[in-house]
């Protein structure tokens, strides 16, 4: 009998204990699907909160400069002798920078329904200058020169118009900015671009003649809002990065010192469909 209840309470006890932990392991899964929950939509909401900050950040800068060529064709009104052949440029510059900032908007639109680049052929010739005369109202108003090397007879690019446009236009306007931020009188931004000679990519190099860049800032360059800017959101290298990496290609800093910065880039000329474009040649 002792031996026979012994092994009844033994019993009993263990069949409690298991009850317990599968109780225990069902609060716990309780707990997690909770937490998946709760993660699930905390990434929704930094992603759409990202992706609002990233289209702010595209769209601020042509419409700034949409702006004060408003403000000067309205002074230029009403001067007492109309420049009209300045009016009409002022004019067709601004709907440009309007048309560049719907651009905008359309690709975030379009990339959020595809979630890849829309592809076709780009002249590399014909996208550095549309993008540099996009920069052309904010060029007027500082004193740094820009200077372009592009290799004659360049391969058609196979990628996305729009976002290899918006790359250039990042790099070369945070050139500018690094520049005059520094208060520098002969300030010099250089693009250049020329064909891998090992492999068939687009190699594509910025540099300018700025102060550099501190330090801390490098090594976090890529990550969103990492900023050297005081009122920058750290948005735009990001920007590059993901651009790159959508048309199977590489962006890093080459250098950065007292006598300037060069970011450089590598994509293959078939753009998206690439592969191994992520290595330096």
């Amino acid at each position: 009998m002792l031996i026979l209840t012994t092994t009844g309470l033994s019993v009993g006890a263990i069949v409690s204990e298991r009850k317990q932990v599968q109780r225990a392991l069902d609060d716990a899964q309780e707990r997690i699907k909770k937490k998946e929950s709760q993660a699930i939509q905390a990434g929704r909401f930094n992603l759409v909160t990202a992706m609002a900050s990233a289209l702010a950040h595209e769209i601020n800068q042509p419409i700034t400069a949409a702006r004060a060529l408003a403000r000067a064709v309205e002074r230029l009104l009403d001067a007492d002798a109309l420049d009209l052949s300045r009016i009409k440029r002022n004019i067709s510059t601004s709907i440009v920078q309007i048309d560049a900032a719907a651009k905008t908007i359309q690709r975030m639109r379009e990339f959020l329904y595809r979630g890849r680049p829309s592809t076709g052929e780009v002249d590399i010739h014909e996208l550095v200058d549309d993008a540099l005369m996009l920069l052309q109202p904010e060029l007027a108003m500082t004193s740094v020169r820009i200077e372009t090397f592009i290799e004659a007879a360049l391969p058609t690019l196979h990628g996305d118009r729009g976002q290899l446009e918006q790359l250039i236009l990042n790099l070369v306007r945070n050139a500018m900015e690094a520049i005059t931020g520094n208060g520098q009188q002969n300030g010099c931004v250089t693009v250049a671009a020329r064909r891998s000679k090992i492999r068939s990519n687009l190699e594509m190099a910025v540099n300018n003649n700025g102060p550099g860049m501190d330090p801390e800032i490098i090594a976090h360059i890529f990550e969103p809002l990492v900023s050297s800017k005081k009122e920058g959101l750290g948005l735009g290298l990001p920007i590059c990065a993901s651009i790159v990496e959508a048309h199977g290609g590489r962006l890093w800093l080459e250098r950065s010192n007292s006598d300037g910065t060069e970011f450089r880039l590598s994509v293959p000329f078939d753009g998206v469909h690439g592969s191994n474009a992520g290595e330096a040649d």
